[in-house]
């Protein structure tokens, strides 16, 4: 697909965190559909194609095939829908939000309306999936699932050596 890609510099990043810079990005993304991928997810063009594909507006990306804990965006799934996402897990839980997310403008609208009221109390130090987490629950967001596909979270030297071990002989992603 034809995309148009913009760079952003948030350059109080070390006092702010990545909604900031969704904010800070508002007038570009706030009428276009737009890509979220956090830096630390590794994944295929094929999957990046796939997801761009999708026919639902937006959509973020799950696994159902991750241990599931506290300190990750667990994830209840009805009909194809995130009907709830929290960092604490929960019993129905049935997946985990990876950092890739495709949105359109009334989802991300809705999400600047959140930062909004963070920035109204003096707080930049949120995370964009803490804005998703805030609006998933009117059923918007599909649920694209990524169980048994090549998409890995890379947060820990012990993360890389798992995801290197399992990519070894395999190719590129």
């Amino acid at each position: 697909p034809q995309l148009t890609l913009r760079y952003l510099w948030n350059r109080d990043y070390k006092q702010s965190n990545s909604s900031y810079s969704f904010w800070l990005a508002r007038k570009w993304i706030r009428n276009e559909p737009y890509l979220h991928l956090n830096c630390d997810i590794l994944f295929s063009a094929t999957f990046l194609g796939r997801l761009i594909e999708e026919p639902h507006r937006s959509a973020v990306v799950v696994r159902r095939d991750v241990a599931l804990a506290d300190k990750m965006e667990n994830v209840l799934i009805q009909d194809g829908r995130i009907v709830r996402m929290s960092i604490q897990h929960f019993p129905e839980a049935e997946g985990k939000a990876f950092g890739l997310a495709k949105l359109a403008p009334p989802e991300t609208r809705a999400m600047l309306k959140q930062m909004d009221v963070h920035l109204e109390r003096g707080d930049r130090n949120q995370n964009c999936y803490g804005l998703i987490r805030a609006v998933v629950g009117d059923g918007t967001f599909a649920a694209f699932d990524a169980t048994g596909d090549a998409v890995y979270e890379v947060n820990t030297l012990v993360d890389l050596d798992k995801v290197e071990k399992k990519l070894a002989g395999s190719g590129p992603l």
